[in-house]
């Protein structure tokens, strides 16, 4: 074994070890202080490879690389939110898929009952097909509940949606699809005990899709469970899903996640 096997050996084990130990998160759902005015974030790279051949004969290889980055500007009116998550994939004979998106929220007169959001995300899915997808929007932010133990926030906004989609049978065909759409979400939180909180939020959008003449509906989750280990390190269960009714091709209608891992506070 060379000097450059071993050498690469030792980062992809380093690079490992960083991704199974997980890394920084934030509740960047809702950060309420008109106290402070401060930045805060977290930034994560995974790196994963693997040989795991059925036989001797048989040469397989995987390798996933995943960055997730978050960034938020907490003032004492206001709150900015950004947003990003890369995937790549790519395994012995199949072909490099990539995905990923990139969101940007900003919340205004955070501290009322009422505030007022907009929000730009632009996103891609080799994997779905999926070339770009750009939405823009905004609305009022109603705040139902928020206590030590317990938050209930409902946004209400209308947005509009762009999205392009390869065609998987012909490369050179691809749709187009330009809609108004209503868009909302509930957000909740409870603190069970001392060691123990529950998040989840639920996503609706709808819009009326005049080609073929038909209302397209897409229903998502991100659900988490945290214990706690100590008052900076956590434990967490996390779920996310989506659903769409109509799909543009006729791909998985409800694609989902779990994951799990330590989480830092700061």
């Amino acid at each position: 074994m060379n000097m450059r096997t071993i050498f690469l050996l030792i980062i992809s084990y380093i690079c490992y070890l960083t991704a199974e130990a997980q890394i920084l998160n934030v509740d960047r759902n809702q950060i309420m202080t008109d106290t402070a005015k401060f930045v805060t974030g977290s930034i994560a790279f995974k790196f994963h490879l693997d040989n795991k051949n059925t036989t001797s004969e048989q040469k397989n290889s995987y390798i996933r690389l995943e960055n997730e980055n978050d960034l938020i500007f907490v003032g004492l009116k206001h709150n900015y939110i950004f947003i990003s998550q890369f995937k790549y994939f790519n395994s012995s004979g199949g072909t490099f898929i990539s995905a990923g998106y990139g969101h940007a929220r900003a919340n205004f007169l955070k501290m009322r009952t009422v505030s007022y959001e907009l929000f730009m995300q632009v996103q891609y899915d080799r994997n779905r097909f999926m070339n770009n997808r750009f939405l823009i929007g905004g609305g009022p932010k109603f705040k139902i509940s928020n206590t030590e133990k317990s938050s209930l926030f409902v946004g209400t906004h209308l947005m509009f949606e762009h999205e392009r989609w390869d065609n998987p049978e012909n490369q050179d065909m691809f749709i187009i699809k330009d809609l108004p759409k209503f868009s909302s979400y509930i957000s909740a939180r409870l603190k069970a005990n001392d060691i123990t909180t529950f998040r989840l939020v639920l996503y609706y959008q709808a819009g009326y899709d005049p080609t073929p003449g038909l209302l397209r509906n897409r229903v998502s989750y991100d659900a988490q469970m945290e214990l706690n280990i100590s008052s900076k390190l956590l434990f967490t269960l996390k779920s996310g899903g989506s659903y769409e009714n109509h799909p543009i091709y006729p791909i998985n209608k409800f694609i989902y996640s779990i994951e799990n891992g330590i989480l830092w506070k700061f």
